[in-house]
C-alpha cells in the first residue's frame, strides 16, 4: 500500500513538525554495474537485505561533548547517558534493516528519527563528523526537484541560444566549439543544441567566458591569414615574419595566444589585431568583443606590421618553475607577498599568483630582473 504522507526533509526535522510527514532514506552503497540480475533481468544496484546496527558515537554541539547515541524502543531519548541504565533494565542492540536500499520510517516514530538524522551515518547530516563515511542518504523532494528545476533553466537558456541567438554571436561559439563552418545555418544551430545538452552549465560558462569571445577573433584572423600558426617550433607569428607567441610543449597555439592577449603587451597586439580584421566595428559583434576599441589607425599597420606591434613571446617557463622563482624571490624579499592575494616585485602589484604568473610569462625582461633580483 502506497503511503499518503507527504514525504519529509530535513528541514522539516529541524522545525520540529515531522510527525505528520514519512522519510525515507536510501543506502550509500549503490552498485552501478551490477552483474547479478533479477528473473526479470533487471540489474540489483542494492543488496537485497542490510541491517545497520543503531549506535553510533556524535559530537553534542549544546554540551560541548562527544556522546553515545542509541535508538532503543521504548526509551526516551536517543542519548545513552539518559536513557534507564543497563544494569537495572538489559537491553538488546537494535537494527535498522534495508530491503533493496531503502527504509520508510513513519515520522511518529520520533526517537527512530532523531536516531537517523543525527547519526555521522547520514550523509544528509550537516552536523556530521564527515570523516565518517556516510551509510545512507535522506530523500529530500524539495532538493530534487530544485536541482531539477535549475538544470532546465540552463538548457532552456543555452537552447534558446542556439535557436533564436544573434546569428554572429551563435556562429562565433560554433566556431570555438569546433563545429563545421560549411554547414547550414540550421544544422550549425541543432549541432550546438547537441553541444549544449551534454552539460548545459558548461556550455553557458563557455558562452559568457571572456576567452571564448578573444579565442573567436584570434581564430578569424588566422582564418584570414593575417596571423600565421607554425607548429613545427610552436609559435604564432605575423603574416610578414615576426613571431607573437611560442607555446610551452603540450599547449594548443591558439589558448596560448589567448592567454598571452591578456598581458599588457598582448592587449596591445590583440587591439591591433582588431583593427585589422574589424577595421569598422559591426554592431552585432559589438557584444563579442572583451577589449578595447582598437586604436583609429591600427588598420594602417597591415603593410608593414612586424617592425610596429610588440611581441609576447611567452616564456617556456613551467609552473613549478616559476613556483622555484616566486618562493626565491620571496624569501630574498625582491617579491613581496601582502594579504589578501597581491605580490608586488618592481614597483608593480599582481591580483594573485596566477597574474604574476601570467606576466613573468609574457615579459622575458621581467623574468630577467627577477633572477638578477635572486642572485
Amino acid at each position: 500500500m502506497i503511503s499518503q504522507k507527504r514525504l519529509g526533509t530535513f528541514a522539516d526535522f529541524a522545525s520540529g513538525k515531522f510527525t505528520d510527514k514519512e522519510f525515507v532514506f536510501v543506502l550509500n552503497h549503490i552498485n552501478q554495474n551490477p552483474s547479478y540480475q533479477t528473473g526479470r533481468g533487471v540489474g540489483v544496484h542494492y543488496p537485497p537485505s542490510y541491517r545497520m546496527l543503531l549506535e553510533d558515537q556524535v559530537f553534542d554541539p549544546l554540551t560541548g561533548d562527544t556522546r553515545i547515541i542509541r535508538f532503543i524502543p521504548g526509551e526516551k531519548s536517543i542519548w545513552k547517558d539518559e536513557q534507564t541504565p543497563d544494569d537495572k533494565i538489559p537491553k538488546k542492540n537494535s537494527h535498522l534493516e534495508f530491503i533493496n536500499g531503502d527504509k520508510r520510517v513513519d515520522g511518529h516514530q520520533t526517537q527512530l528519527i532523531k536516531y537517523l538524522m543525527t547519526t555521522n551515518k547520514n550523509g544528509n547530516n550537516p552536523n556530521r563528523d564527515k570523516s565518517v563515511r556516510a551509510a545512507f542518504y535522506t530523500v529530500d523532494p524539495s532538493q530534487g526537484l530544485k536541482t531539477s528545476m535549475d538544470q532546465d533553466k540552463l538548457l532552456s537558456d543555452a537552447t534558446h541560444f542556439c535557436y533564436n541567438g544573434n546569428w554572429d554571436e551563435v556562429a562565433a561559439y560554433a566556431s570555438v566549439l569546433g563545429i563545421p563552418s560549411g554547414l547550414d545555418v540550421s544544422e550549425v544551430r541543432y549541432s550546438l543544441v547537441l553541444k549544449a545538452k551534454l552539460d548545459p552549465k558548461k556550455f553557458l560558462d563557455g558562452l559568457n567566458s571572456r576567452n571564448m569571445k578573444r579565442k573567436y577573433f584570434i581564430m578569424e584572423a588566422v582564418k584570414a591569414g593575417v596571423i600565421v600558426r607554425n607548429t613545427s617550433n610552436n609559435t604564432i607569428s605575423w603574416k610578414d615574419g615576426g613571431v607573437i607567441t611560442q607555446a610551452p610543449l603540450g599547449k594548443d597555439l591558439i589558448d596560448d595566444f589567448v592567454d598571452a592577449s591578456f598581458t599588457e603587451n598582448g592587449e596591445k597586439v590583440f587591439a591591433a589585431l582588431m583593427g585589422i580584421i574589424r577595421p569598422a566595428k559591426p554592431e552585432k559583434l559589438e557584444t563579442l568583443i572583451s577589449s578595447d576599441p582598437a586604436p583609429d589607425n591600427a588598420s594602417k599597420l597591415s603593410a608593414d606590421i612586424a617592425p610596429v606591434i610588440p611581441q609576447v613571446v611567452i616564456s617556456d617557463l613551467t609552473n613549478d618553475d616559476l613556483e622555484r622563482l616566486l618562493e626565491m624571490g620571496l624569501t630574498k624579499g625582491s617579491v613581496v607577498f601582502g594579504k589578501p592575494m597581491w605580490y608586488t616585485f618592481a614597483d608593480a602589484k599582481y591580483a594573485g599568483k596566477e597574474k604574476f604568473f601570467l606576466a613573468l610569462k609574457g615579459d622575458p625582461t621581467m623574468v630577467a630582473r627577477l633572477k638578477a633580483s635572486i642572485i
